[in-house]
């Protein structure tokens, strides 16, 4: 995962709702564990909220170039 992908959450995506976002950063935490890795998202609702995310709980859907 990367700056620019378009991502949708897992659990959103499993419940029917469909929201995508936008990977504005990421960072590693403790030895680059892919487990441990976040995803600064920016979501596009009305509201546009955004926020830190594991990425194991986002899907890319587009890969930025």
């Amino acid at each position: 995962m990367k700056k620019g992908d378009l991502v949708v959450a897992i659990e959103d995506q499993r419940r029917g709702i469909h929201c995508v976002g936008m990977v504005m950063d990421t960072r590693s935490l403790y030895d680059d564990s892919a487990d441990l890795s976040d995803a600064f998202v920016l979501w596009h609702s009305s509201s546009y909220p955004m926020g830190w995310w594991f990425q194991r709980q986002l899907k890319v859907i587009s890969e930025g170039r």
